[in-house]
């Protein structure tokens, strides 16, 4: 693993014991399917400066899932008339695109806590934002 692959696990392991932490501290608690603990083979290596950038990648709901499952099954079954006919990545953009209020909710809320300039995908369903850890 290079330096940078292990700083960003590093850093990432910092960020989820921080939010394990705070968490507790305020009364929250994480979804029961999540780990708070650290996984096998890594070690806590202390805080992370307020200063260090952190990358967060933000999954934003999607649209017509379950019409998307069904052209899936339709293009990937040789019995179909649609089998091998699949969406471009524009059509299949058009199809699962975050709402209108998806969108501007999230970019309200992290806008809020000063973050703008977050990348995005050509379908607009991942946000790729870069901050400081404080």
């Amino acid at each position: 693993m290079g330096a940078e692959a292990r700083d960003r696990v590093l850093l990432t392991v910092a960020v989820c014991l921080t939010v394990s932490w705070c968490s507790l501290a305020l009364g929250w608690a994480p979804e029961p399917d999540q780990s708070v603990q650290v996984p096998a083979g890594w070690s806590h290596v202390g805080r992370v400066a307020p200063l260090d950038e952190l990358v967060l990648t933000f999954a934003l709901k999607q649209q017509n899932v379950e019409h998307l499952a069904k052209l899936v099954g339709r293009v990937s079954d040789p019995d179909s008339p649609q089998y091998g006919k699949y969406l471009s990545l524009e059509e299949l953009g058009a199809l699962v695109q975050p709402s209108l209020l998806t969108l501007s909710t999230v970019q309200k809320w992290l806008g809020a806590y000063g973050i703008k300039g977050c990348k995005t995908i050509s379908t607009l369903d991942f946000l790729e934002c870069m901050m400081p850890a404080r």
